[in-house]
């Protein structure tokens, strides 16, 4: 079939195939570079969010033992650290609740606050009963 045809035909046939063959290559290469574009997008979006709740679960450590110490030694330093790890853990929180767009996370998210609250009204409550005892 090939024999037939001129040595010009067969330079632009072939010169066609190559040309054909870089647009399939160039379009998978595009779909793939857009995939990965998607997924390291959603990468960024999951370090991000762990890192926020890497930042309040830190200050609820620290607050839990600030309260510990405050059990041991009724001091009021015990209160200020655990007033600072508060204030830094709620603008996390608030951090986490504006940036988490991923429902069954912001509903954690907003589970921690809550008992983060209560939390906060029950060592209130301690502090005022040992402060009357003493």
């Amino acid at each position: 079939m090939l024999k037939n045809l001129r040595l010009g035909l067969k330079i632009g046939l072939g010169f066609c195939i190559v040309l054909a063959l870089l647009v399939t290559v160039s379009g998978t290469s595009i779909v793939s570079l857009k995939k990965a574009e998607d997924g390291i997008i959603k990468y960024r979006e999951f370090v991000r969010n762990t890192n926020l709740v890497s930042n309040i679960q830190t200050n609820i450590l620290m607050m839990r033992m600030n309260v510990i110490n405050y059990f041991s030694t009724e001091s009021d330093e015990s209160v200020q650290k655990y007033k600072h790890y508060l204030s830094d853990m709620q603008n996390h929180l608030q951090d986490a609740k504006q940036d988490i767009q991923n429902p069954k996370q912001a509903l954690l998210i907003s589970d921690i606050d809550s008992t983060v609250s209560a939390y906060q009204n029950a060592f209130s409550q301690l502090i005022e009963l040992t402060r009357k005892i003493s």
